[in-house]
């Protein structure tokens, strides 16, 4: 069985103590900084017990005051 989501936020808070979680009822997520994503994602995809394989969408964002990225990332182990 996968990891629930405050699994894997605690995994990526321990690595990552900068990252901010919103927790939305049914569909949390974690605020990463523009500088830190390629990191990030990497370690979702490789590290130990997360393997975030499968990239099922990118989307783009804009509230008319900033703009912003949203990856839904999944682990198809």
């Amino acid at each position: 069985m996968g990891l629930s989501f405050k699994e894997v936020y605690q995994k990526l808070q321990e690595r990552y103590p900068d990252l901010q979680v919103v927790e939305v009822v049914g569909d949390p997520y974690v605020l990463v900084k523009p500088e830190k994503i390629v990191e990030v994602c990497a370690h979702l995809k490789s590290g130990a017990e997360l393997g975030f394989d499968y990239c099922a969408c990118i989307s783009g964002q804009d509230d008319g005051s900033k703009m912003w990225v949203v990856y839904h990332l999944y682990s198809i182990r």
